[in-house]
């Protein structure tokens, strides 16, 4: 497979293989290199906030009160860093959903929805307006990368055929190119599908009774409130 890979690189017009190449190993680089960076910068974020916790937690000379709510307050910030929500009420629901299914359900499966679901007293349910939001910008997210993709690959052909050819721009429009090609392919992927909502909507009908009776529980009336 290497050979047959390198032989076709080797088949281009060497103004070409630069480009080739960038735009192969493009998407490898960024899920293997960039996103476990950007992973890591978040997880620092939720780390902070616990690690001040902690401290508040282990020092015994504060006041009582203080304490037990420092506490209160970092179960909820884990449980945000375990299924990797920003919003508390969906941190603690998807908390619950999968200690409720044995952990038959990841804490993050459904992290892709949590932009389109909404609180309505005792419901949770996908918002078709938060829903068709979403999906408009994604697809504007993906239009404008491909067509800045394609863009950058037009200069970077121009600069080839140049009879002073510039190696940096050469090099720099190929990396755009690519950089552009692999964004429209992120945001692709981003785009909920039809198979992950029904999905969804079976698991909420399985355990969605038990999950509100015990986060109510927990939390009283406060937890059953409808979204603005």
């Amino acid at each position: 497979m290497n050979d047959l890979l390198i032989g076709l690189i080797k088949s281009l017009p060497f103004t070409i293989q630069p480009i080739f190449i960038l735009l192969l190993f493009m998407p490898s680089f960024v899920t293997k290199t960039v996103m476990p960076i950007t992973s890591f910068f978040s997880k620092k974020i939720f780390n902070r906030a616990q690690n001040r916790l902690s401290e508040i937690i282990s020092n015994k000379d504060l006041d009582k009160d203080l304490i037990s709510e420092s506490e209160k307050e970092l179960s909820v910030i884990s449980k945000m860093s375990l299924t990797e929500s920003r919003d508390r009420r969906l941190a603690l629901y998807f908390y619950e959903l999968s200690n409720i299914s044995k952990h038959i359900i990841p804490y993050n499966q459904f992290k892709k929805l949590y932009k389109c679901l909404s609180f309505d007293h005792e419901d949770i349910f996908i918002n078709k307006d938060k829903m068709k939001r979403s999906s408009i910008c994604n697809w504007i997210s993906i239009v404008s990368c491909i067509v800045l993709s394609v863009g950058y690959f037009y200069l970077c052909l121009q600069e080839s055929k140049a009879s002073d050819i510039s190696y940096y721009y050469y090099v720099l429009w190929a990396f755009l190119s690519a950089s552009f090609e692999f964004l429209a392919f992120l945001f692709y992927d981003l785009k909920i599908k039809e198979a992950e909502i029904l999905y969804f909507i079976n698991i909420k009908n399985l355990y969605h009774k038990k999950v509100i009776d015990k986060l109510s529980a927990q939390f009283g009336d406060d937890f059953l409130l409808t979204d603005n």
